[in-house]
């Protein structure tokens, strides 16, 4: 009789724990997690929240352009206008409001809301509306010249690059100046050959263009959208010139820079906040689109200019054929009236290159996720080696 009596408390207690919740202890110093299992639909719907940490961020992928509102009794906040990670760790003076509004211009747009509470669910309610702005057309930017391949001279020490990039957090503004050789060199056209990586650790441009559009969209002054720009199939014939393996593996990503490239810093970084506001990406500084660019500092020419003629393999001083900007026409951009979308044709090969890294964002699992195609997260506004 004793013994059955011990196994019927025996079994009461497992069941007991059994049906208590486990509390998991979330990493120190984290105070966000990602939803990836259910991601926000239009209608009022219930989504789990993680307990273990302040906030739980949710993504957003819109089915149509136009208005949409969130609405909650719990706090929100919109915490990335990308799906790749969270671009505003999650506060009280982000995530606070009750309805958010948000207008979408383009289906392949996303975004990430962060939410605030303390039950294991929450409901949120997300209405469309039709849009209240004129559809713009996009227009497709072409190349002023078609990057011709490149590999790197062995006159120029890339290894020089890791003390040689950019300062863009100092008081001086720095500037790319064309040279007499055709080539952007760093604050006067006899310093330093500027070359951009184009999968640079701060912000990759390679990566992003594996997740849809390279663009930038105009605003007016009544926060409707007035102009936008695809420069994707224009970074993509880049991607095409850079050193591959036979394996068609890509070897390096740096290239010397261009106008086209420096239109692609500017105009996309400027337009998605990277260089300013409370909490930009990069740096909030006038130079910040240079954040890309490294230089090795005993390498001030790259020889003469020759735009007509193919390379013909000599890597000396006097015969490097260069990308030069010279000579070149204004601007070609064409008008897509069809269906807004642009085929990625980047990345059919793996990338390899372990030496290049992808930024963190205060989770590592999403970046590590995100890039795919890098090896591993780095502290976001610093240089890693490359």
């Amino acid at each position: 009789m004793k013994k059955t009596f011990k196994i019927i408390i025996s079994a009461i207690i497992c069941m007991a724990l059994l049906l208590v919740p486990m509390t998991v202890m979330a990493e120190e110093g984290v105070t966000y997690n990602i939803n990836y299992e259910a991601n926000l639909t239009v209608g009022t719907n219930n989504y789990a929240t993680d307990s273990t940490v302040p906030y739980t961020v949710y993504i957003f992928y819109p089915t149509a352009v136009g208005d949409y509102t969130f609405t909650s009794e719990a706090k929100m906040g919109i915490v990335s206008y990308l799906d790749m990670w969270v671009q505003f760790e999650p506060t009280d003076e982000i995530v606070n409001l009750n309805e958010i509004k948000w207008t979408c211009t383009d289906v392949n747009q996303s975004i990430m809301i962060g939410v605030e509470s303390d039950l294991s669910e929450v409901s949120i309610t997300v209405n469309w509306s039709d849009p209240t702005v004129v559809e713009i057309p996009w227009t497709v930017y072409e190349n002023k010249k078609a990057p011709e391949k490149f590999e790197m001279p062995d006159f120029v020490n890339v290894d020089a690059f890791d003390d040689g990039y950019v300062d863009f957090e100092d008081d001086n503004i720095d500037d790319a100046v064309l040279g007499d050789d055709g080539y952007y060199h760093l604050n006067d056209k006899n310093g330093p050959v500027l070359f951009a990586n184009i999968n640079d650790s701060i912000m990759s441009l390679y990566t992003m263009v594996g997740y849809g559009k390279i663009a930038a969209i105009y605003y007016d002054e009544n926060g409707d959208v007035s102009k936008k720009v695809d420069y994707t199939n224009a970074f993509n014939e880049y991607v095409a010139a850079l050193p591959a393996d036979a394996n068609g593996t890509i070897t390096s990503y740096y290239y010397p820079l261009t106008a086209d490239l420096i239109e692609m810093f500017k105009e996309v970084g400027t337009t998605h906040n990277w260089y300013d506001g409370d909490s930009p990406w990069v740096y909030a500084s006038d130079d910040a689109w240079l954040y890309a660019c490294y230089y090795d500092e005993a390498v001030t020419s790259m020889g003469t200019t020759n735009n007509d003629n193919n390379d013909d393999g000599d890597k000396g001083d006097d015969t490097t054929n260069t990308p030069s900007d010279d000579n070149t026409t204004d601007d070609k951009t064409t008008t897509d009236s069809g269906n807004n979308t642009t085929q990625d044709t980047t990345n059919n090969n793996t990338n390899t290159d372990t030496s290049t890294t992808a930024p963190a964002t205060g989770d590592s699992t999403v970046a590590l996720a995100v890039a795919m195609i890098s090896a591993a997260a780095v502290v976001v506004g610093l240089k890693s080696k490359k």
